[in-house]
């Protein structure tokens, strides 16, 4: 892994014309092949220092890019409880339904 300087090219409309400004940036290419590892979805890091940081927390050991996403591993007992909330819910909206339509 190594981190490269790059210009990258970006266009500005200022709303009266449009202006390429050439910005300078960092992308993390492999030593070896000269691929390019990770270069921020085209825009380049702004700084080295970003760079590094990004490619850290994306290697690190226990990396999970969507941490609210992971779900709690439940035991049977809570999955009963829930499937029992559940279907005390379907019952009173059935309930309520049934009530409202009665009054009509």
């Amino acid at each position: 892994m190594k981190i490269i300087s790059t210009i990258i090219p970006s266009e500005v409309d200022y709303g009266f014309g449009k202006e390429t400004l050439n910005e300078k940036r960092y992308i993390i290419i492999d030593e070896e092949t000269g691929e390019v590892l990770d270069d921020a979805q085209g825009y380049g890091f702004k700084t080295f220092q970003k760079a590094i940081k990004c490619w850290g927390w994306k290697h690190a050991k226990n990396h999970n890019p969507h941490p609210s996403k992971k779900k709690p591993e439940l035991t049977d007992e809570e999955l009963d409880n829930l499937f029992f909330q559940e279907k005390v819910k379907m019952q009173n909206k059935k309930r309520i339904k049934s009530e409202v339509n009665s009054a009509k």
